[in-house]
């Protein structure tokens, strides 16, 4: 720096601005040093912060989406009105599709982020989104974004920047004005004061305070200094004690999700308990009674009139509808809870031989169509959807003559397949009830149905996480389509 300017002063002036240069300058690197620190251990903190929020609730959230609860979703989203600064938190499926929303109703709603779906961090606009994978034992279940407001970052960033300038501010005008005759009392204090500032600026310790020699200016300034401490070290506290409220909210979250995994597990229980005494208790019995009265119809076929006869037939055929009931009721109960095979299966193979198992009638014609892929997928799940997806168009054909058909086509990411026939059509307003379990549009008595098919089928399909729906037409004919994911996930 060239000092020629100084030449001609006088020493008295000479050491004024030396004494305001150095205490000054002390200062400025003092509080730039501890300004640019600060700021960057704040964002540092801050994105820390939000890197923790978003994995405890990805975790909480992952039975969530792997039994498709979306009111549990939204439930655990909802602590997040606990978490200072998150204005807005998505949950995606596997699909992508918005699972659960938790928004405040002030902020921009989830469309307004849809482009943000890969993992990482983004600062836009005054806000801070993370975007975060939802994995269980390194499998992808969805994803979850959370933005958070840091204005209030910026803001306190702003406030303490400019409380940082007005001390330095205040503390060069004050040197400047008290030098002139005290320049020593002065001195120490503002270089204690460049000491202290250095030592915080190290150690980042708040707690460190100025020592007040005087009660002029310099001590003045070593009181707002001193409260500028303080108010770092308030906010520090307020930090500390949201960190133990998160705590506690991830407790609490603990708690919950050990709570509605014991109510699973007993459910699962209760359910296998329940197929077992089906299985044996209930099947047993049947098949006694069907045998009793195949023998009763053998041996006693000329004492028993044709009454008789009717009324036996009759009994076998309720047995034989109860024994497929318990059937359809142990397959529903299995699917889901078994271990799944990964078969590569040959679909157009598998169907013909189910359509040769079927004893098709001989006015019925069933063609397949399109190109039909090697699926990857547990095999028997896949054969008792397009079972009875067939037995279904089969069963229900009342025209003297008829076809099926049954058509696959590439639709990008998913396989899609239609089992369409020329029957007699179903309304609409029963697209839901059908997949219903025990729901049947006819009485049992005039169309020979458990009622359980087509439920099976939805379930199949949620399993092997695709959908299905029916379009129809009454009296012309009805087509059940599936689509299925190209990869299918374990």
């Amino acid at each position: 720096m060239n000092l020629m300017f100084l030449n001609n002063s006088s020493i008295r002036r000479k050491l004024i601005f030396a004494s305001v240069f150095a205490s000054a300058s002390a200062l400025l690197v003092g509080i730039s040093v501890t300004t640019i620190n600060d700021s960057r251990r704040r964002q540092a903190d801050f994105e820390k912060q939000a890197k923790l929020e978003i994995e405890l609730i990805a975790d909480y959230c992952v039975p969530a989406l792997l039994f498709k609860d979306p009111k549990g979703a939204h439930d655990i989203l909802m602590k997040l009105e606990n978490i200072p600064n998150v204005h807005l938190g998505i949950l995606y499926d596997y699909d992508g599709a918005r699972f659960a929303v938790y928004q405040d109703s002030l902020k921009r709603g989830p469309t307004h982020y849809a482009e943000y779906m890969q993992p990482g961090k983004f600062s836009v606009d005054g806000e801070f989104i993370v975007v975060e994978s939802i994995t269980h034992q390194e499998e992808h279940f969805g994803t979850i974004v959370l933005v958070l407001n840091t204005e209030e970052l910026s803001q306190d960033f702003k406030t303490l920047l400019t409380l940082r300038i007005l001390v330095f501010i205040a503390v060069v005008t004050l040197t400047a004005l008290l030098t002139f005759g005290l320049q020593h009392s002065i001195s120490r204090p503002i270089l204690n004061l460049a000491q202290v500032v250095g030592d915080i600026s190290n150690s980042h310790d708040y707690s460190l305070r100025v020592e007040k020699s005087s009660n002029d200016e310099v001590g003045v300034l070593s009181d707002s200094f001193n409260q500028m401490l303080f108010q770092i070290e308030v906010q520090q506290q307020q930090k500390d004690l949201a960190r133990k409220k998160l705590r506690k909210l991830n407790q609490d979250l603990e708690e919950m999700v050990k709570h509605r995994t014991q109510k699973l597990e007993n459910a699962n229980q209760e359910l296998q308990d329940f197929a077992y005494i089906v299985s044996h208790d209930l099947k047993a019995p049947l098949r006694g009674i069907n045998q009793l009265a195949h023998w009763i119809s053998e041996d006693y076929k000329d004492v028993l009139d044709e009454p008789g006869l009717e009324k036996i037939d009759l009994l076998t055929g309720r047995v034989q509808r109860l024994d497929a009931l318990i059937q359809g009721i142990l397959q529903y109960s299995r699917i889901g809870r078994l271990k799944m095979n990964k078969d590569e299966i040959e679909l157009d193979a598998l169907i013909n031989e189910i359509i040769e198992s079927l004893a098709v009638p001989e006015h019925l014609i069933i063609s397949l169509e399109g190109e039909f892929p090697v699926y990857t997928a547990e095999k028997t799940m896949v054969t008792q959807l397009f079972q009875n997806l067939l037995s279904n168009a089969i069963k229900h054909h009342d025209k003297p003559e008829g076809k099926i058909q049954v058509i696959c086509s590439d639709q990008g990411n998913v396989w899609r397949f239609e089992v369409a026939d020329d029957g007699p059509g179903i309304e609409e307003k029963y697209f839901d009830r059908i997949f219903k379990i025990f729901q049947t549009l006819k009485a049992r008595d005039e169309k020979e149905n458990t009622g359980i098919g087509l439920t099976l089928v939805r379930k199949i399909v949620d399993t092997l996480h695709g959908k299905v729906w029916v379009e129809s037409i009454p009296n012309e004919g009805t087509s059940f389509f599936v689509e299925f994911p190209k990869q299918v996930e374990d």
